[in-house]
């Protein structure tokens, strides 16, 4: 035990690479506590280089898997997802297609194209993907309250209703296809059923400013 111990003492401390893991980090930050806050800051810098590539490994390890079975549909969807975490979307857009070319009720496939399109401002395109999903799986909770944010943005209550009636009748517990639905009702002059879709969303979520917000409005509520 006493050799063990000298043959610890006598290895100096090496510089942080960047493929460095959580336990060598955690030593150099207890050395850093010793020799003074130089050191403390040359561990903390390398910790942020460290913590840089976080994603690229997942993209490696998918893609592998799809390359030893290209026909593999939760390997395409796990590169896919793996790229549009990466904000690769033209790379997970590919994969995504790919996906939906062996199965065409993919709605995890269209449903993240959805989200793509929308985060590359191509509002159609995302609307189209989302209604795709709900032509698969109406009750896809997702996908309504998706396509339900984007009809309250253009003021289309009917079809705001239209995208989200089916999924809430599925999901009377999901607070926000209770807003959304609520919301709906309001802007039709359906006064008495919004009041209750925004109550029900503060039943199953408190903390919901915008349904508690509307209350006030309707007046159901004290300010």
């Amino acid at each position: 035990m006493q050799h063990g111990a000298l043959a610890s003492e006598a290895e100096p401390p090496r510089p942080l690479p960047l493929w460095a893991t959580t336990l060598v980090l955690g030593v150099l930050l207890l050395l850093s506590l010793a020799v003074g806050y130089v050191l403390g800051s040359w561990v903390t810098a390398g910790r942020a280089q460290v913590a840089v590539p976080t994603q690229q490994p997942d993209i490696d390890s998918w893609s592998r898997r799809v390359a030893a079975d290209p026909k593999d549909e939760q390997s395409l969807l796990g590169l896919g997802f793996a790229y549009q975490t990466a904000g690769q979307y033209a790379d997970a857009l590919d994969v995504y297609s790919a996906l939906v070319q062996l199965d065409p009720a993919s709605t995890p496939a269209y449903y993240n194209e959805g989200v793509i399109y929308a985060k590359q401002g191509k509002d159609a395109l995302a609307e189209h993907a989302w209604w795709k999903v709900l032509g698969l799986d109406k009750t896809h909770a997702q996908a309504a309250e998706a396509l339900g944010r984007v009809y309250q943005r253009k003021g289309q209550y009917q079809s705001l209703l239209t995208a989200v009636e089916p999924a809430l009748a599925a999901h009377p517990e999901d607070a926000e296809l209770e807003y959304l639905d609520g919301l709906a009702q309001e802007h039709l002059g359906n006064r008495d059923l919004a009041t209750q879709r925004y109550r029900a969303a503060l039943q199953y979520s408190p903390d919901l400013v915008e349904a508690r917000t509307a209350l006030q409005r309707l007046g159901a509520i004290q300010q």
